[in-house]
């Protein structure tokens, strides 16, 4: 949970499939759920050497069910794929490969960072008549975390940047854009080690080419805590609440939206680890009670033939249970991403 860049399945990657207001909620919320694929984690290679670079080849699979008339002029289903190549840099200094599990090492570290990610891939809308749609994704980020050398150390600043371009949406003659941006603040609570706390603003949009371009915005709150539970079988928890606002750009009012985020990751060995996320969001729009859940599970192999290599496998699944109709809408996506060190 400490990686800043990846393109995001559930939200920006299932845009097209279109989910009102929660589309836009996703894509903009904190930095780690722009930051990462479900089951993009690491674990530490069999070498000790230091790196300072990070390569990303993943490939993502999603599909979003009972759309009701949010997709194309009909309702119908969609599935989409994409595949994405990420780079990341750890500019001030190489990060040491020691026992604690490569996910863990950055942010256990203190090593700052930069990143970028693109994705490519189509949507392919079921309803008869519904051409496909192109999607192309970027997402760029930055992490600084000032060190013992300085008054505050501990001290961390984040910035990260998503945007989802789908051609042609929903069979339309107009492209849709998502566009997500987040500044956080984090800290490291010296008293507890492994003990982090976080504060962050972010702010998310749709523009489809229509009279209206709705937005997302809001602060977060998170804490994050890493330990050693027994020798050397790792846990890293996090969870994360979300104060965010959404404003239809039509001219009513305003809804206030709570969210939550939990984040489980468990390494019993070196070489494997397992997680699972759960979140929630819940507001009232247009006189209709809507509930979002998200549900996921990652597994991650480190490949002891190959120091540095890592394979890692999400699924994830959104419900939205809108109270004005009687069906719910439902994303799933499966991942497969490969990690390299070096």
């Amino acid at each position: 949970m400490t990686r800043i860049l990846g393109v995001v399945v559930i939200g920006l990657a299932l845009v097209a499939a279109g989910c009102g207001p929660i589309a836009v909620l996703e894509s903009g919320g904190s930095a780690d759920s722009v930051a990462m694929l479900p089951g993009e984690v690491a674990l530490s290679s069999a070498a000790d050497e230091a790196y300072q670079f990070e390569a990303t080849l993943g490939y993502e699979s999603g599909s979003l069910e009972h759309l009701g008339a949010m997709v194309g002029p009909t309702p119908g289903d969609a599935d989409e794929g994409v595949i994405s190549l990420g780079f990341t840099w750890y500019f001030m200094g190489a990060v040491e490969n020691d026992d604690v599990p490569v996910e863990l090492q950055p942010l256990d570290q203190k090593a700052s960072s930069v990143g970028v990610d693109v994705g490519f891939g189509s949507v392919d809308y079921e309803t008869g008549g519904v051409d496909d749609s192109d999607i192309s994704d970027l997402a760029l980020g930055v992490r600084y975390i000032l060190g013992e050398d300085t008054p505050v150390d501990g001290l961390g600043f984040e910035l990260t940047y998503a945007k989802r371009t789908i051609d042609d949406y929903g069979g339309s003659t107009n492209d849709q854009e998502t566009s997500s941006m987040r500044f956080g603040v984090l800290y490291y609570i010296a008293p507890v080690e492994g003990l982090i706390a976080k504060l962050g603003y972010s702010t998310s949009s749709v523009d489809d080419g229509g009279a209206n371009e709705p937005e997302v915005s809001g602060i977060d709150l998170g804490v994050e805590y890493y330990v050693d539970v027994s020798d050397g079988m790792y846990l890293d928890a996090e969870l994360t609440l979300g104060f965010p606002s959404y404003d239809p750009d039509d001219g009513s009012d305003e809804t206030d939206i709570f969210s939550y985020l939990l984040s489980v990751d468990f390494y019993p060995m070196q070489f494997l680890g397992f997680g699972l996320d759960y979140g929630n969001d819940s507001y009232d729009v247009s006189g209709g009670d809507y509930d979002v859940s998200t549900f996921g599970l990652h597994v991650v192999w480190n490949v002891e033939q190959v120091p540095g290599l890592d394979v890692n496998l999400g699924w994830a699944k959104e419900t939205a249970d809108d109270s004005t109709t009687p069906n719910d809408d439902e994303d799933s996506a499966i991942t497969l991403t490969v990690d390299y060190r070096f």
